[in-house]
């Protein structure tokens, strides 16, 4: 008989002893269960997406199923080298006047087919998770590849290490010490945390608190998408001289954390079933990195990069005068391709929710790109809700003091513009010591829960029929306006938006208002030797050619300004407008949708200790495919000399 028919020959009977074996069949059926549990049960009832348990930073899911891989390895390799020899046949085998190569070559060819059908076949549950609407295409491709390869190459890694070691000791014994190796290995990763502290941790003993946040850059890739990028800051600046970078660097330098994943086994068990989208580096936080991650700053943040807006909070001094503290406001990018645990999140991701049509729940959906789309016709959009502010906020005195915001303001350019202009010796901290007080009540205005109740009413207005509909829209507006803001903070890009422009101009109500010497004045003085606007525009004025200044790009900038700090409160709901509509229209009236853009703001003087940063891993997952393989084949090529030469020994 030829060699390759006894080949085959031999092939298909081992396949057929293994297709009986009951502990091939119950291995594969308590995977299986256990995989539709934590990709499709868990995340259905928690409301989340399968991506979300998968590489969770907290409670690594594939520590829990090595051991069931691994058992599966280690059954199937001592089921080809060892029952054979227990029972008799493989001494009749043997005995036969065939080469032993053809023997030990489709033994190894049988475990290695069947540790790939094994792996094959479990990848569907990955599919069926795809039932969850919230995994997304991506995330459930990188899910199926990560499945695939971390349960062929461990169950491959195990059976050749088994079958090394069955050469020396019996079936029950390689079993429980492969079994314990793997056990060991597996929990290498949680043990090496309690020995190691990682880098915030060092930091956060030194009183050093760091944050990330992903922001939306001006910049398209090649597909026109939006592009995000991670940034780092400290949100209470310390007295160090050394910066962010600095600081964090130096506590790396201070502990053995990143270099030990070098020499952890289980970290390599565990990271090559989180490849591409689904790698640990995609999880976690600054604060709290995930495994075999470490973070790099890659170069000082340039606000000019991003989408933002100016927002000034009020804070008293030490006086109980209050100051205007200025901040940058930045849109938050959304993720929808990463998957931030909910179990550590730090920020929330931007979202929108929407009652069903049971009227008894909500849906939450985490924002895409999709609805970061430009339009192009922001200037219209910003006349229109300009005028809206104008007619609902601005003028109106449906509020607690019954007064205008334009009355108040009226009544301060008469009462301090003149008298500023006839005195120069007053100072920038006297005026602003006398006008405090009104400041105050301006603040308090702009924040009227009524004003801001009637403006979200008239911007929301929608002719859409369905709360997801409305939801949709109403996102997408915000994101507009953040855009058209960011255009407009300076003169000349204002200028450039002619109908918003001409909506500001013919809506003037204040500076109509003053008698016509002030305003020559106004003009005679120029605008840098009048302390009352100065002080009003000090924000606005940057950056401007103030001799050059007319009358016009003065109103310009003065209501660009009010109006920028008041979309400002709305974007970013430091007013919050869903308390706001509950106590307007009642707690038992539920709301049809809710948008949360959840922009992120940084205070100007950190913007300088402000780091672009990446997470990368410290072992790449994919290496450590190709060591294991390597390692896994390197066993089975010394298995086969040892098998050989014990036979004929």
């Amino acid at each position: 008989m030829k060699q390759p028919k006894q080949f085959w020959i031999y092939f298909a009977f081992l396949i057929k002893q293994i297709v009986k074996k009951p502990f091939v069949w119950a291995t594969f059926s308590a995977y299986f269960i256990m995989l539709l549990v934590i990709l499709l049960i868990f995340p259905l009832y928690q409301e989340t997406s399968p991506a979300n348990y998968w590489n969770n930073p907290v409670i690594h899911v594939s520590t829990f199923l090595i051991p069931v891989v691994s058992i599966f390895g280690i059954m199937v390799a001592m089921f080809l080298f060892k029952d054979g020899v227990a029972d008799g046949t493989e001494i009749i085998i043997i005995s036969k006047p065939v080469s032993r190569k053809i023997y030990v070559s489709a033994k190894f060819l049988v475990l290695i087919l069947t540790c790939l059908v094994f792996s094959f076949l479990l990848i569907i549950t990955a599919a069926i998770a795809k039932i969850n609407p919230q995994f997304q295409l991506q995330n459930m491709k990188d899910l199926m590849l990560g499945i695939f390869i971390g349960n062929f190459i461990n169950s491959l890694f195990f059976g050749s290490i088994s079958i090394l070691i069955s050469f020396g000791l019996s079936k029950n014994s390689t079993i429980v010490i492969v079994f314990l190796a793997t056990f060991l290995m597996n929990f290498q990763t949680p043990l090496s945390a309690l020995f190691f502290k990682s880098p915030s941790r060092v930091l956060s003993d030194s009183q050093h608190t760091l944050v990330e946040r992903s922001l939306l850059t001006n910049k398209q890739d090649r597909n026109h998408q939006p592009v995000g990028e991670t940034v780092a800051f400290q949100p209470t600046p310390s007295d160090a001289k050394q910066n962010i970078k600095q600081l964090y660097e130096q506590a790396e330098a201070s502990t053995f954390y990143n270099q030990s994943f070098y020499f952890n086994l289980g970290n390599a068990l565990n990271s090559i079933y989180n490849l591409n989208s689904l790698s640990y580096e995609n999880s976690g936080n600054i604060n709290f990195l995930s495994a075999n991650t470490k973070i790099v700053f890659e170069r000082v943040f340039d606000p000019d990069n991003f989408y933002n807006i100016d927002f000034f909070l009020p804070r008293p001094d030490e006086k109980g005068l209050l100051q205007l503290q200025r901040f940058k406001v930045f849109l938050s990018a959304p993720t929808p391709e990463k998957s931030s645990t909910s179990f550590i999140r730090i920020s929330n991701p931007p979202s929108y929710s929407y009652l069903n049509t049971d009227q008894d729940s909500y849906t939450v959906t985490t924002a895409d790109f999709d609805l970061y789309e430009k339009n192009p016709d922001n200037d219209n959009l910003l006349a229109n809700t300009y005028q809206i502010f104008f007619d609902e906020v601005f003028t109106s005195t449906k509020n607690s003091q019954q007064r205008s915001i334009a009355s108040l303001l009226s009544s301060l350019f008469n009462q301090y513009l003149t008298e500023i202009i006839d005195q120069n010796n007053t100072n920038l901290n006297d005026l602003f010591i006398k006008i405090s007080p009104d400041l105050v009540n301006l603040n308090d205005l702009l924040r009227s829960p009524n004003l801001m109740y009637q403006f979200t009413k008239s911007f929301e207005q929608s002719d859409a029929k369905t709360n997801e509909e409305k939801a949709i829209e109403v996102y997408k507006k915000r994101v507009n306006l953040f855009y058209a803001l960011n255009d407009t903070n300076s003169l000349t890009k204002l200028k450039r938006f002619m109908t918003y422009s001409n909506a500001i101009l013919q809506n003037d109500i204040i500076f109509n208002r003053l008698r016509s010497d002030t305003i020559q004045n106004i003009i005679g003085n120029s605008f840098t030797n009048n302390l009352f606007l100065r002080l009003l525009l000090q924000n606005s004025l940057r950056n401007l050619n103030l001799p050059n200044l007319n009358l016009d790009d003065l109103k310009l900038i003065f209501y660009q300004q009010i109006f920028n700090e008041y979309l400002a409160l709305y974007l970013t709901q430091v007013v919050n407008l869903s308390q706001i509509i509950e106590q307007i229209e009642g707690k038992g009236k539920k709301q049809g949708y809710f948008v949360n853009l959840y922009p992120s703001a940084i205070r100007q003087d950190q913007l300088s200790d402000t780091y672009i940063i990446s997470k990368q891993p410290i072992v790449n997952p994919w290496m450590i495919v190709l060591i294991l393989s390597t390692i896994s084949i390197a066993l089975l090529g010394l298995s086969s000399v040892i098998y050989y030469s014990k036979d004929y020994a």
